[in-house]
């Protein structure tokens, strides 16, 4: 597969945990254990894609612990 087509679909996987992120906590693992080899990649523009739906991830898990611990 292409390095277009590679950050293409994670453009698409960004909107969607911008979008939605928030409901499927439970991926979150899996998700970032996929994207965070990518992070080895020769193509700068892969890395930074990857980066960013590696902050989005974090970010929403931030979000999500804080909630969690203001409700105990």
């Amino acid at each position: 597969m292409s390095t277009e087509i590679k950050c293409e679909c994670l453009d698409i996987l960004c909107d969607v945990l911008h979008k939605y992120g928030n409901l499927m906590d439970t991926d979150h693992e899996s998700l970032l254990t996929s994207l965070l080899p990518r992070l080895s990649s020769n193509q700068a523009s892969f890395r930074k894609k990857s980066i960013s739906c590696i902050d989005v991830l974090l970010a929403i898990d931030l979000v999500l612990t804080s909630e969690r611990q203001f409700h105990c």
